[in-house]
C-alpha cells in the first residue's frame, strides 16, 4: 500500500488520481487522517508513478537492456543543472 511519508497513514486508491492530478511533483498533499503536509515526491511511489522535469523515453527495448550509465546521468546533470535518475515505464494503452 501506498503511504504518507511521516505518518505512514495509507493513501487509499480513490485518492491517488486526485493527488496526481494536482499539477506537479512539487504539489503538496495533505493526510486526510492527521493533517500532516507534505510534497508529492516525498511519497514513496513505489513504482507505479513517475515524476519529471524532463523525459527522454527509449524504445522499443526491454527494460533491462535500457539501464543508463553514471556516465549519462552526469551528462545530463551538467546540461539541465538538475539530478537525473530513471525508472522503467509500461504504458497502458
Amino acid at each position: 500500500a501506498l503511504r504518507y511519508p511521516g505518518c505512514k497513514h495509507v493513501i487509499q486508491p480513490e485518492d491517488i488520481r486526485p493527488l496526481l492530478s494536482t499539477g506537479g511533483f512539487d504539489q503538496t498533499w495533505t493526510c486526510p487522517n492527521c493533517g500532516q503536509k507534505g510534497r508529492l515526491k516525498d511519497i514513496n511511489w513505489r513504482k507505479s508513478t513517475g515524476f519529471s522535469h524532463y523525459f527522454i523515453e527509449i524504445s522499443p527495448i526491454f527494460p533491462k537492456e535500457a539501464l543508463p550509465t553514471d556516465a549519462l546521468l552526469e551528462a545530463l546533470q551538467q546540461v539541465s543543472q538538475r539530478p537525473w535518475s530513471w525508472f522503467y515505464s509500461v504504458s497502458s494503452t
